[in-house]
């Protein structure tokens, strides 16, 4: 049997790409689905149809009652930021600031102080563009660098200076809304999530919808995942990335030690999932 599954496997990698991607979510209450409970610290993986669990926010240590309030990956650690201060490993993190964890330790890949982000305001939306360059937006209309940003902007930081990347009063937001997730992908589309429901351009949306701009007009790529929301769900943070089905033993790639476990016992996987992702030598 473990000859035939490997002589399958080896003939699937050679005839199907490397395209599984992921939705990654935080909400900004505890939201109870059919296989998961998840709390405002966590963030959920969205496949068609249902939720999986991803990232536990009391396993990495964050109190009960605080909200993420951004994601995405980073290389092959995670950035985060919350809605209130907080300490992480005897360090202290601010609102302010962007948070990276590399399944150990903690650090600051923004000061939100040293960028000039004043005391009152909170990173509620944060993602790293493959140049390296930081996005970001912030809860309430702030001055940096004599630029004046509103809640419905996005912000550029070079690692010296701010500048204004999504101006999105310009582009049809309202101005009551509240840009509160965001993730870039490599042609310059932006999905984003709003505080509240509205009506953009024509388009109807609501506070648990994943809206694209793709520098012309706005759409809705995943309304499924609303769909499967309860109401009263806000999505606060958001990303998406390549899923690795298959790591079995959690060591961010898929080769020969997953594939013996996958021989013993599949627990569901299909062939053709583990077979698209064996191989990968990072997985988030």
């Amino acid at each position: 049997m473990g000859k035939v599954l490997i002589s399958q496997i080896l003939l699937l990698i050679g005839s199907i790409s490397f395209s599984y991607a992921g939705i990654f979510l935080s909400t900004d209450i505890p939201v109870d689905t059919e296989y998961h409970s998840y709390e405002d610290r966590d963030v959920a993986y969205y496949e068609p149809s249902f939720f999986r669990f991803y990232l536990s926010g009391q396993a990495m240590g964050i109190s009960e009652g605080l909200n993420i309030d951004a994601f995405d990956f980073y290389g092959n650690d995670i950035l985060f930021s919350v809605d209130i201060p907080l300490n992480l490993d005897g360090k202290s993190y601010s609102e302010r600031d962007i948070i990276l964890y590399n399944g150990i330790n903690f650090s600051k890949l923004i000061n939100g102080a040293d960028v000039g982000i004043p005391q009152g305001a909170r990173i509620d939306a944060a993602t790293v563009l493959p140049d390296g360059k930081i996005i970001f937006s912030l809860d309430i209309p702030v001055v940096i660098d004599n630029l004046t940003f509103k809640p419905t902007d996005l912000i550029i930081y070079d690692g010296v200076s701010v500048d204004l990347y999504f101006n999105g009063i310009v582009s049809g937001l309202p101005e009551s809304a509240n840009l509160d997730g965001v993730w870039v992908n490599s042609e310059g589309s932006i999905l984003f999530s709003i505080d509240i429901p509205a009506v953009i351009n024509g388009l109807s949306v609501t506070d648990k919808d994943f809206i694209e701009w793709n520098g012309s007009s706005f759409f809705l790529p995943f309304a499924d995942i609303s769909v499967n929301l309860p109401q009263g769900v806000d999505i606060d943070a958001l990303a998406v990335a390549d899923w690795c089905h298959g790591d079995y033993d959690n060591d961010s790639d898929v080769d020969g030690s997953d594939l013996a476990v996958y021989i013993s016992d599949s627990q569901g996987l299909l062939l053709e999932t583990f077979a698209v992702n064996f191989g990968r030598t990072y997985c988030p």
